[in-house]
């Protein structure tokens, strides 16, 4: 397995060896250093990549803080195996508790954690008890930790049995922080096949960004057959599409005094009168701080917000913690049957509505400019019975005697959950 990944970090639990193996094992993989916790449960193997250092080392946990310098950055990294009874876990939530109240960096936590976090990790056996797993779920939360998904079988632990002896778990995975999340956007983790073991391997990666691929140049033959075809030079002669005459036939609707208004950056007092626009007791996003907070610890944290807003305007791109948005279904009627019965609702961050809210004042000044007069949804305070009355009228003059002929089209969309006709 490791000649066909190549991983520079391996962690093996339990792996049934005395520890004084474990230097055997290194050298056969080919690895630079060697290191067990403190009752031989848990085997890591680091290359020579990796500058590492043992922070705290219990017979639940592991946990080593590492630099490796392709990423520039210290990640601090937790390997677990825990006990297979609820009473002695307490002990490893509360280590990763005391860790999780001062860490800053970037976090993973891994390992065989031996209990499930929800009934649907388990098909089989007894009937799950549910208070085993919500002190994981419990755990999770106030660590600030989350489950990044997974790719492959739903489960990593087999019983062994067949047939209605048959049980599966999930056990093992991979948590990580938010700050993990934010400097790896990219981080894959594979449920692997299990191989001379009752569990499955885990491999995870990481990308600090999203890979890039040059799309190529199609010519589509149907070209030869328009009458311009042969007046157009070259098609890759243009750097950007700008350079294409046709668009000098969009009027400019907006003056440079305009757009400069638009680009400039906002004063602090326009950030706090966008955030004081927003509803106080608004629900709150997924990080569960209301509007209402935020207006009340205006003096703390407005020049924060502010400094984030000149680096937004700036190109800087903004943090998943703070455009991360909670999917809310609400029911349009008693009895549910299919997602058209179902409204959705957007909550996000307060952070990413008081940045909407600013673009939305700005635009809001110069948008009669670009709205024409057959765009009637998109002018302020027109009500939409005066576009049906409008329907009516042009209706019953079609059908007047003495008109030339006319057609309408009546059309009917219908996009995920809403209807428009």
């Amino acid at each position: 397995m490791q000649k066909e990944y190549g991983s520079f970090i391996i962690a093996l639990m339990e792996p049934f060896q005395k520890q004084r193996f474990i230097q055997n094992y290194r050298r056969r993989l080919g690895i630079e250093a060697a290191i067990s916790n403190a009752n031989g449960k848990i085997w890591l193997f680091l290359d020579v990549v990796v500058q590492w250092d043992l922070l705290i080392d219990t017979e639940h946990q592991l946990t080593i803080r590492i630099y490796y310098q392709d990423f520039g950055k210290y990640i601090m990294m937790t390997f677990v195996y825990a006990k297979c009874s609820s009473l002695d876990r307490l002990e490893l939530w509360d280590n990763l508790y005391y860790l999780a109240r001062d860490i800053e960096l970037p976090w993973v936590v891994g390992g065989d954690f031996n209990v499930i976090l929800n009934e649907e990790e388990k098909i089989g056996g007894l009937p799950v008890y549910t208070p085993e797993y919500e002190d994981f779920a419990f755990c999770i939360n106030s660590c600030g930790l989350f489950d990044n998904g997974y790719k492959g079988s739903p489960f990593t632990w087999w019983n062994g049995r067949p047939n209605a002896e048959c049980i599966f778990k999930r056990l093992d995975k991979i948590l990580v922080n938010m700050q993990f999340q934010t400097f790896f956007p990219i981080t894959e983790v594979e449920h692997l096949i299990r191989t001379n073991s009752d569990h499955a391997p885990l491999l995870m990666c990481c990308r600090d960004q999203t890979l890039q691929f040059a799309k190529p140049f199609r010519f589509l033959n149907f070209w030869t057959k328009h009458q311009s075809f042969l007046e157009i030079k070259q098609f890759t002669q243009q750097d950007e599409p700008t350079n294409f005459e046709l668009l000098d036939n969009v009027p400019t609707m907006i003056s440079d005094e305009q757009n400069l208004e638009l680009c400039r950056i906002p004063t602090r007092e326009e950030v706090k009168a966008a955030a004081f626009a927003l509803g106080g007791e608004s629900a709150s996003g997924p990080n569960s701080f209301a509007s209402i907070c935020f207006q009340v610890c205006w003096d703390i944290v407005g020049e924060d917000i502010h400094n984030m807003l000149k680096l937004f305007y700036g190109g800087s791109s903004l943090p998943k913690s703070k455009t991360y948005t909670n999917l809310v279904l609400l029911p349009r009627k008693r009895n549910v049957q299919t997602f058209s019965d179902l409204r959705p609702i957007s909550l996000s961050n307060f952070i990413n509505n008081v940045f909407s809210r600013v673009v939305h004042d700005k635009l809001e000044k110069i948008l009669p400019l670009l709205v024409s007069s057959n765009q009637p949804g998109f002018v302020k305070g027109r009500s939409i019975f005066e576009n049906i009355l409008l329907t009516q009228e042009i209706i019953n003059d079609f059908r007047l005697r003495g008109k030339p002929a006319n057609v309408v089209i009546k059309l009917d969309m219908e996009k995920a959950y809403d209807r428009v006709s």
